[in-house]
């Protein structure tokens, strides 16, 4: 998968076609999944996932996952362990968090068959496996792409490739669907609180002139203004020399927002305090 191309395949009874709203919805919810996986192997990590095409003949959703990766440190591991073989461990890790019911070192060969990974392999796909496993946001996309694929008697099994015309790299079948859309966990109804970490664009309305975590104002196109505790530790190391240029009052930012909630009387209620940046994507911190 060096050149982040991926295929989810969908595996049909002999001579009957799948619902394509079907294929649809969970090849949206597989995308999800696969942007979510990702920022929890790495929060600052940007990852675009593209839609190439489909082929409808053997129901192919074919992609290219796209890491841009924007500190030092991966960039020398990659260097130290070989041109090729972390960004595709990472990018097969992404792929399987995203994908897999059940994960861990005993399940792997269930998956992809005996003498495929190395134990080298496997010690660093656990590794970063561990990194999503209890992330809330994989996990509801997961449930989201068996729930969909189950709606479907014609899908015998689901599978990742690296190449349209090669062998799946890990396939489920479909007994697993129903486990895998969360037959056996806690329906979302009956979570009594939540974390979601949304990506929006803003106008910073009033930055808070201080190094320490603080309520910052801003304002999405269209809604309301709202407050928000910056924590973005580089931000708040850049203030220490007084607000970067970056930052004025009426500038358009891309933030990442974490946002906790608790279900009160049927719906969610923000937790107060409860909404914090956690990352500023853009624009770049400036002197």
């Amino acid at each position: 998968m060096a050149d982040g191309a991926l295929s989810l395949y969908f595996q049909l009874k002999p001579g009957e076609k799948a619902d394509l709203e079907v294929v649809a919805s969970a090849a949206l919810a597989w995308v999800e999944g696969l942007r979510a996986s990702a920022r929890a192997m790495d929060p600052d990590a940007v990852v675009q996932v593209e839609i190439v095409d489909a082929d409808e003949s053997s129901l192919l959703i074919n992609a290219i996952l796209k890491w841009f990766e924007k500190t030092v440190e991966p960039k020398l591991d990659r260097l130290a362990r070989g041109a090729e073989k972390l960004p595709r461990t990472k990018q097969l890790a992404i792929t399987l968090a995203a994908f897999l019911v059940i994960t861990g070192p005993e399940t792997y060969d269930f998956y992809f068959g005996k003498d495929k990974f190395t134990a080298e392999d496997r010690k660093h796909l656990e590794e970063l496996l561990a990194q999503t496993r209890d992330n809330k946001d994989v996990q509801a996309a997961r449930r989201r792409f068996y729930r969909a694929v189950e709606r479907d008697p014609s899908i015998v099994a689901v599978g990742v490739k690296e190449a349209p015309d090669g062998e799946p790299v890990a396939i489920v079948p479909g007994r697993l669907f129903a486990e895998g859309g969360g037959l056996w966990e806690q329906d979302e109804d009956t979570i009594q609180e939540r974390i979601t970490r949304p990506e929006i664009e803003v106008v910073l309305i009033k930055p808070a002139l201080v190094h320490d975590p603080r309520a910052w104002t801003f304002k999405p196109d269209g809604l309301p203004e709202f407050d928000a505790v910056m924590r973005d530790p580089e931000v708040l190391q850049a203030m220490r020399t007084g607000l970067p240029q970056s930052m004025r009052e009426g500038i358009t930012m891309r933030v990442r927002l974490e946002v906790k909630e608790v279900m009160v009387d049927g719906q969610w209620k923000l937790v107060r305090g409860g909404r914090s940046v956690t990352k500023v994507i853009s624009p770049p911190l400036g002197p």
